[in-house]
């Protein structure tokens, strides 16, 4: 059968690599095009030039209000048929590149169920969904997974030389040879001093900082022709001319904070006036409120990401209160927050409320609230 060239349709935005705009094929697309040779038609469309009046097609028009209300997230176009890009879906994946494949006419590779007796070497799940994973009998140098939801993991009999399980890592029942090991954990915050200290860092300095020595400042016109995203995980350059954060400096006088200690920053938390984000298309709450007048917390890293001596002093609370602080003397009503790596207990404690305005999936989509004019001007 011949093969099909689909056409593939993707609102583009600042938002999904942070540091420009970007409207590119989807990673999934590019990785089926990859694997199988075949090409595909590419249409882009930028919605921060996107209005009322602008003339494209209805489904795209209808699908980026959709974006901008809050009632869709991310995705892409195959053929006129919408894929959700899921935030860490293996299921929505595994759908769009079977929908990719029964667009071209393809048949998609079967990989053998049971490996015996091989050096694998490395192997890369992406994006994938599995029933059940068996390994036995196996040696295994080193086992990472991250963004992954898994429903059950039973370690039996062998040896584990380390088990290292991050921060932003959730486990809801978590038990080592009977013991409640969450229960544990909360033992540790309330009690620090029975589990000992941390040893110092190579060069000899303190294994942890005093938060009083961080700094919080507001990110402005010479943050963003730095060039350098103060982000962790931003490889990207800055581009000065990011149409998202002028229009952000323009109408809040910042794009973000930064943390820092003796010079090096230590945390970045992401505030974009709603209205902003709603016009670039990319992730924003429901409107509840007047987006003029809401402050939108979208993105946030400190802590260990930047040195262990940054865990858990209270860099990501800081930030926050600082942007609670400049909207409200900014005369804004709310500020509300997107939670990501367990970032809920931050917002809590700085006064925040946990609303949830889609419950139908296996993970609720879920953002916090906090209405303005309760503090000190």
């Amino acid at each position: 059968m011949q093969s099909r060239s689909p056409v593939v349709e993707v609102i583009g935005n600042h938002w999904n690599r942070c540091a420009s705009y970007s409207c590119e094929l989807p990673e999934v697309v590019q990785e089926f095009c990859r694997q199988t040779g075949l090409q595909v038609q590419f249409i882009p469309y930028r919605a921060w030039d996107i209005s009322e009046s602008s003339a494209v097609p209805t489904h795209i028009r209808v699908k980026l209000a959709a974006i901008r209300n809050g009632s869709e997230s991310s995705g892409f176009f195959l053929n006129g048929q919408w894929f959700d890009s899921g935030y860490h879906d293996g299921n929505a994946v595994v759908n769009a590149t079977q929908a990719l494949y029964a667009a071209t006419g393809s048949t998609p590779p079967v990989p053998p169920a049971r490996e015996y007796g091989q050096a694998l070497g490395r192997r890369v799940c992406q994006g994938c969904t599995v029933d059940r994973l068996d390994l036995r009998d196996c040696a295994v140098t080193s086992l990472v997974s991250a963004s992954s939801q898994y429903g059950e993991v039973v370690l039996g009999s062998g040896r584990i030389r380390a088990l290292k399980i991050g921060e932003s890592c959730q486990i809801d029942d978590f038990s080592y040879r009977g013991f409640d090991i969450n229960k544990l954990v909360e033992v540790a915050r309330v009690h620090p001093e029975l589990f000992g200290h941390a040893p110092a860092e190579p060069d000899g300095s303190p294994s942890t900082v005093d938060i009083g020595q961080i700094t919080v400042r507001a990110l402005g016109p010479d943050d963003l022709r730095s060039g350098k995203h103060p982000c962790m995980i931003v490889a990207r350059p800055l581009a000065p001319e990011n149409a998202l954060y002028l229009d952000a400096i323009a109408k809040f006088g910042a794009w973000g904070y930064v943390a820092e200690h003796d010079g090096e920053v230590c945390g970045f938390l992401s505030a974009l006036p709603k209205v902003s984000a709603i016009r670039d298309g990319s992730s924003v709450t429901p409107h509840y409120a007047d987006p003029e007048r809401t402050l939108l917390l979208r993105c946030m890293s400190s802590g260990p990401v930047y040195g262990d001596r940054y865990a858990r002093i209270g860099i990501a609370t800081k930030m926050v209160e600082a942007a609670v602080r400049d909207a409200t003397r900014r005369s804004y009503a709310c500020i509300e927050a997107i939670p990501h790596d367990n970032t809920d207990k931050v917002f809590e404690k700085c006064g925040f409320t946990r609303v949830t305005w889609d419950d139908s999936q296996a993970n609720p989509r879920v953002f916090y609230r906090r209405q303005l004019g309760d503090i000190a001007q």
